[in-house]
Order: structure tokens, then sequence, then C-alpha cells
């Protein structure tokens, strides 16, 4: 069953809305565009934590707001996410090489086997670098 064209239009139409009345509320509240929040990239943090320890900053880092006991919380909470991520991520490998194995030797005839045999040989290679 085809869904009508304007199912799909409603979203994005929506989000555009959202992001135009968003824009009228941060102009309304800041109308010369003094001080306007901007994207700061990772360098430019640096720069300004470098600056800042010498006294000649333009402004106040992030940092500054977190004691040292949110930072080391903070530093553990995405030290055990990264682990718990890493093992998901061998898990799944090894899950895949297993059910790859079972389905060449199950369907050794598939029109998608030497999809399947290219997906297999990189897990085994992603799993050698590791090792």
């Amino acid at each position: 069953m085809r869904r009508p064209l304007h199912n799909f239009l409603f979203l994005p139409v929506v989000l555009l809305l959202g992001l135009a009345m968003l824009n009228a509320t941060l102009w309304a509240q800041n109308p010369a565009g003094r001080d306007k929040p901007r994207l700061v990239s990772p360098a430019e943090k640096v720069k300004e934590t470098v600056l800042s320890r010498q006294g000649k900053a333009g402004r106040d880092t992030v940092l500054r707001a977190y004691s040292i006991n949110e930072l080391l919380e903070y530093k553990d909470f995405y030290e055990r996410e990264r682990f718990r991520l890493e093992s998901e991520r061998v898990f799944l490998r090894e899950k895949g090489i297993s059910d790859m194995e079972a389905f060449l030797a199950n369907h050794p005839k598939s029109k998608i086997l030497d999809k399947v045999i290219i997906r297999l040989a990189e897990l085994y290679y992603e799993k050698a670098l590791e090792n």
C-alpha cells in the first residue's frame, strides 16, 4: 500500500516551521546579534583554555563550571561506556562470524553467497587486526 505524498512532506514541514519559530524567538531576545551563541570546535576550545590560563581569554571555558569531582565522574562514566561499547562490538562481530558460517553451511548455493563471504572475510580481518 502506497502512502500519499503529503505524509512524507509533513515531518520536514513541521521541522522547518519549528526552526523558523526558534530563530524568531532567538532574534526577539537578541535583535542586535550581540552575544549570539556560536558553535565552537574542539580546537577553538583548546585554544581558549590555553589563553585563559595565560589570562588572555575573551570568555570563560565550559570546564570551569564543573568541579573536579564532577569531571572525574564524567570521565569514569565515559570510560565505562567506552568499555561496554567495545565489548558489545566484539560480541556482535563474533556473533556475525558464527551466523555467517552457519548460513554458508546451510545455504551453499545461495544467490548472495559472494556478499556473505566478503563480509565474513572483513570480520575475520577486523578480528585479526585487533589481536
